[in-house]
């Protein structure tokens, strides 16, 4: 493992614990976990906006024509989309449900497994 790389699970893991504290001060003040969630989500998407008008960031070109997922011999977006989408969203949820009932300091050593999650549930199910 590079120096770069190292520096990168560091920073990633330091970036992780500031923003599980804040999130434990957040739900200490205001008890809605999805309500939580659901802002967490917008205002991720409100930042990525930007970029994408600006061009700064290109914008993905997607079929999301909601009869062509309907139509299984057309090829849509969602197929695909939807799933990842709900399983972000549940992950996400469960995240922030879990920093909700417990404590911090348990719930980051947990987070600290999510990249080997992710590998091993991405090639399971991506194969």
């Amino acid at each position: 493992m590079s120096i770069q790389t190292l520096a990168y699970f560091v920073l990633w893991f330091l970036l992780n614990a500031g923003f599980n504290i804040y999130n434990r001060r957040v739900l200490d003040s205001l008890r809605l976990p999805w309500i939580v969630t659901f802002l967490q989500l917008g205002v991720g998407f409100l930042l990525v906006l930007p970029l994408w008008i600006c061009g700064i960031r290109e914008k993905p070109t997607l079929n999301l024509r909601l009869q062509d997922a309907i139509d299984s011999s057309k090829n849509s977006d969602w197929n695909w989309l939807l799933p990842i989408g709900v399983c972000h969203l549940l992950s996400s949820a469960g995240g922030v449900h879990a920093i909700n009932s417990g404590d911090v300091t348990t719930f980051q050593v947990l987070k600290t497994l999510e990249p080997i999650v992710a590998a091993v549930l991405a090639a399971v199910l991506y194969k």
